[in-house]
């Protein structure tokens, strides 16, 4: 994790690193040719353990969206281990087929869910990632609980990651692998700690995180949390008994100081890919700088 005081606003820290193949290693058609795998194992281990793993889960009959980019993240956070990989991957697609999480079968969220958990693509950084703009102000965890069942919210959220993923994927086909992550704007004005001290909000809250990192390892590119107030410190510091060291090593703390955190948005995003109320240019057809048309 980095706050504006650790990188002074540049984003630093959190790019995608890429790993420059050998002349002698012939990979033009894999996707780990360009990821660095996080504990430094070389390419073309990180090759040999992904095409094993690929093997081990022959049985599941995995389709081509999962790809070798996607093999690798279940490795990374299994620190490598081919076993630990293997066993994460067939139990989260074990969680998939019990949630219906791949079957199309119509299922269409609640409409409170739609417009009160707002969250969407508003473009693609400058290495052709998918940029997620979560904006926080109005989000009201208690009343969802009271209006949706908590199942539809886990449901709700597992097809927008989906939607998110394949997008990723696309891209990553004409831009290459750095754009195979998501890159995240969350926008914590108006946070508030006080709701997610009823403990069915907790609750939730917590199986929703967990549920994210049992089931879509290592998608996240960065996230740039800003206009972060003092409170969000305390939530910081719960969140690190619940994601992975990764996960929230991808996290760059902004206060509410836009001289710090237009500068990092733009240094990584340019201008007309994300909402005006965050720096860039994108408004509705009403002029509104939300965004909120596309950015749901």
């Amino acid at each position: 994790m980095m706050t504006d005081a650790d990188n002074d606003g540049n984003g630093g820290g959190c790019d995608c690193s890429t790993l420059s193949v050998h002349k002698t290693v012939d990979l033009p058609r894999s996707g780990l040719a360009n990821r660095k795998p996080k504990n430094k194992k070389s390419v073309t281990t990180a090759l040999r353990l992904a095409f094993a793993l690929r093997r081990s889960v022959a049985d599941l009959k995995l389709d081509e969206k999962y790809d070798d980019c996607f093999l690798l993240r279940w490795l990374e956070a299994r620190n490598f281990d081919p076993k630990g990989a293997e066993e994460m991957l067939r139990t989260s697609m074990k969680w998939r087929e019990e949630w219906s999480i791949n079957k199309d079968d119509g299922w269409q969220p609640p409409q409170v869910l739609v417009d009160y958990m707002p969250s969407g693509i508003s473009g693609f950084d400058k290495e052709g990632s998918p940029v997620v703009v979560l904006p926080f102000a109005g989000f009201d965890v208690c009343g969802l609980l009271k209006s949706a069942p908590p199942k539809d919210m886990v449901r709700f959220l597992a097809q927008k990651l989906d939607s998110y993923l394949e997008v990723a994927r696309q891209s990553s086909l004409k831009h290459g692998p750095k754009a195979s992550q998501v890159c995240c704007i969350v926008d914590l004005t108006d946070f508030n700690l006080r709701q997610f001290t009823w403990r069915p909000a907790a609750e939730m809250t917590i199986n929703l995180l967990q549920m994210y990192e049992a089931n879509y390892p290592e998608i996240l590119k960065a996230c740039h949390a800003i206009n972060a107030p003092k409170v969000f410190t305390f939530a910081f510091n719960i969140l690190k008994n619940i994601l992975t060291g990764n996960t929230m090593n991808k996290f760059i703390i902004y206060k509410a100081d836009p001289s710090k955190w237009k500068p990092a948005l733009a240094s990584t995003i340019d201008s007309d890919q994300y909402p005006a109320f965050l720096g860039g240019s994108l408004r509705d057809p009403d002029g509104d700088p939300r965004y909120l048309t596309k950015a749901s």
